[in-house]
């Protein structure tokens, strides 16, 4: 069944779906975040004097 919608109810409907999206992407782009940092490694001591020498 379809209900006429005035435009305050439009505005609040389509601004709560809006932060519902960005809150889920700020979640996912964290888990992301953690994700590729958890197989970042601090440089060994060869790979420092490699880069070193340049």
């Amino acid at each position: 069944m379809l209900r006429h919608i005035n435009s305050l109810e439009t505005f609040k409907v389509r601004h709560t779906m809006r932060k519902q999206i960005k809150a889920r992407l700020r979640a996912a782009r964290r888990a992301e975040n953690e994700r590729e940092l958890a197989f970042v490694t601090p440089p060994t001591r060869e790979r420092a004097g490699f880069l070193c020498r340049g």
